[in-house]
């Protein structure tokens, strides 16, 4: 019965005339890049059938060529990629062909065709399947429904003869794996290997990539990268968009199931409106939660990473650009990280086929399901909130409201901490109105410095007495115990860089209360580690020292994103405090900052006393809460205010010397929990008001 109504449809549209008013006039303003990828498998004699719907019969094939050409202008896949890599827009219907895997009837049935018309295509080759008498396990079900010959695969002889004929071939691996779901090492060779193989049979290198089974992960893409290819296809069905990068390319799945009416012949009109994506729109229109603002509960791979190559792109037509706490790269290595039993609640908002917002959020399950921003928590992301263009953002912040409250079934209260002040009239705004609770209050501080253009303009707005003093101590570190301010790019390694950071930071923490500050478990100094090899690689990192002699004496930690510098954390060695060596890898840091352009120096998060010796300027973040008004809700407000309470109550009347000593003991027993319970004993200590997480 679908298929019956499906097919009618299509009569309907194609023969009304409103196929052609599609074509010619919505379709353009409805998408930037008027391009479709085409991926078939094997083409059968007519009348066979394969039975899992990976195969085109003869004759259907023929017809779909001669629909291609004359509707489309067919490229090959190298000439499509190279126009990608450019920047260049298909303003144009152009298609390309792929075919996967390797079949013999590639050539006895698909070839003469392709040839005929004058259509390229690119065929992905398991390499150590051709030229073998070998058959893929799904193919064992063929036996039921047609003979031997057609699961056999090509000969090497073959592939030349199309080579030399228009035809172009890619790396499909050498056996045919899911990529993701074996070792690194087996899927580089799988990955590496099959491309020197073609090179050596076909004299000139595999450019390009289809992932098997369309099995892949971000190590997997990464060794994509690194064999050179410029560019990988996966087998999710789907059009090219703007979303996709170069190594996730989606394309049109095609079968004799698909394109055959309730009769089982070729429908021209199915395969039309397939292949112009209509069906693709309607689903869409009859989908509300597809348009505008969408979350289809994805797992990160589809929405994180689908955004990868349009997330930084909004974000430097945002007013938050200067901010690596919102890139990509910080907010995909944190799920990757934190987001064990979390649900990815990405929303983004499109107007026609350019991006125009991002709310990166996720849901937390606990006494009720809270919604919270992706990067928070221990991590302390700074200046957090929506990513919106500058043009649109009333509309794109107008939208992603509407998705929450379409979606309100999802969860009971958002908690959002350390939105950046930018925001908060929006945010006032739009959840003031809406029927729910709202709660602003001030969550932390973070001091900056405008910077001016040299360091002698920026070191006369400090007192005498104190420049004077940094230059001193300087100078006797610098003639009489050889000190030196080095980076991360002078040490042996990164690994090297990083451990002295984490070994000076939780040395002067753990003096305090045993926590060890900022790297206080595996997660956190995991995440970090991550993201700064990524920094690091764009050159974005900031990991300074302070080398005395033969030791580090004194790190500072952070990042450079736009015309911003910013100041993480840091961490010394005692043995030096009596020349204030973290007060002068703060001042070297900041000299470095004046000396590259950068136009602020950010301390991030946290009022700590030292911060105002060099600046009296802040900004306030906030935190927003809005509750549904349901009983719920109110139940937890009442537990929540009356846990407050009793911290409060604690803090005035319990001496500090008594909490201190509870609390040290507390943080004790974190030499034997695991990374989840020492978690909880810090809430614990947190919650009883005996001291915060905050990083200084």
């Amino acid at each position: 019965m679908k298929k019956l109504i499906k097919w009618l449809v299509a009569l309907g549209f194609y023969y009304t005339g409103l196929f052609y008013l599609y074509r010619k006039a919505i379709k353009p303003r409805l998408i930037r890049n008027n391009l479709v990828i085409l991926r078939y498998h094997r083409i059968l004699s007519d009348g066979k059938k394969d039975g899992i719907n990976i195969s085109v019969n003869k004759g259907s094939f023929e017809n779909q060529i001669e629909y291609i050409g004359k509707h489309f202008k067919v490229l090959d896949t190298g000439n499509i990629i190279e126009r990608l890599k450019r920047g260049e827009r298909f303003t144009e219907p152009t298609l390309a062909i792929t075919f996967d895997d390797g079949y013999k009837n590639n050539y006895t049935y698909a070839y003469p065709i392709l040839r005929r018309y004058s259509i390229p295509a690119t065929i992905f080759l398991t390499a150590n399947y051709i030229n073998e008498n070998k058959t893929f396990s799904w193919d064992k079900e063929i036996a039921k429904y047609g003979d031997s010959y057609d699961t056999a695969m090509l000969t090497w002889q073959e592939i030349g003869e199309m080579a030399k004929g228009g035809i172009s071939f890619g790396s499909h691996t050498l056996t045919h794996p899911k990529l993701s779901e074996i070792s690194l090492e087996d899927a580089k060779k799988e990955i590496f290997e099959s491309g020197i193989m073609l090179k050596e049979k076909l004299g000139k290198e595999a450019v390009t990539f289809s992932y098997p089974h369309g099995s892949l992960d971000i190590p997997v893409k990464n060794l994509v990268k690194e064999a050179r290819y410029t560019a990988a296809f996966v087998s999710t069905d789907g059009f090219y968009s703007d979303r996709n990068d170069l190594f996730e390319l989606r394309r049109k799945a095609i079968h004799e199931n698909l394109v055959t009416n309730p009769f089982g012949k070729f429908s021209r009109c199915l395969f039309a409106l397939e292949i112009e994506g209509v069906f693709d729109l309607l689903f869409r229109l009859l989908r509300p939660d597809f348009i505008g603002a969408r979350n289809d509960g994805a797992d990160y791979t589809d929405k994180i990473e689908s955004l990868n190559y349009q997330w930084n792109k909004l974000l430097e037509r945002s007013e938050t650009k200067n901010n690596v706490f919102l890139t990509y790269d910080w907010i995909k290595t944190w799920w990757e990280v934190y987001g064990e039993n979390k649900g990815l609640f990405v929303i983004d908002v499109w107007d026609g086929p350019k991006l125009i917002g991002i709310a990166p959020l996720y849901i937390q399950r606990g006494m009720l399901k809270e919604v919270r921003l992706l990067g928070d928590n221990e991590v302390c992301s700074d200046h957090l909130g929506f990513i919106l263009d500058q043009e649109h953002k009333e509309e794109a912040f107008r939208k992603i409201v509407e998705a929450l409250e379409e979606n309100k079934n999802k969860w009971d209260f958002i908690n959002f901490e350390g939105i950046d002040q930018g925001q908060i009239d929006l945010f006032e705004r739009y959840f003031g109105k809406a029927n729910h609770i709202f709660q602003k209050k001030p969550y932390t501080t973070c001091p900056y410095i405008n910077l001016p253009g040299t360091w002698q303009a920026y070191e006369d707005t400090l007192s005498q007495k104190r420049a004077k003093y940094f230059t001193r101590n300087i100078r006797i570190l610098t003639e009489k115990h050889n000190a030196e301010f080095i980076t991360y790019k002078n040490m042996g390694s990164f690994d090297e860089a990083f451990n002295h950071l984490v070994r000076l930071h939780k040395g002067r923490w753990e003096e305090r209360d045993s926590r060890g500050g900022t790297f206080s478990n595996d997660k956190i100094i995991a995440f970090h580690k991550r993201m700064g090899i990524l920094l690091a690689d764009q050159n974005k990192l900031v990991l300074n020292f302070l080398k005395i002699g033969n030791e580090i004496a004194a790190v500072l930690y952070g990042f450079k994103y736009g015309d911003r510098y910013m100041f993480y954390q840091s961490g010394f060695d005692d043995r030096w405090k009596k020349f204030s060596v973290g007060s002068l890898i703060v001042a070297q840091s900041i000299k470095d900052a004046i000396a590259f352009g950068y136009g602020e120096f950010d301390f991030l998060r946290g009022d700590a006393e030292y911060k105002t010796i060099w600046t009296d300027k802040a900004r306030t973040e906030f935190k927003i809460i809005v509750y549904q008004k349901k009983l719920s809700c109110l139940v937890f407000r009442l537990y929540s205010g009356i846990k407050l309470t009793i911290k409060r109550v604690i803090k005035k009347i319990v001496p500090t010397m008594v909490r201190e000593r509870l609390k040290k003991r507390l943080l004790r027993r974190n030499d034997t929990l695991t990374v989840d319970n020492k978690t909880k004993i810090l809430y614990l200590v947190s919650g009883l008001g005996l001291g915060g997480a905050e990083k200084q």
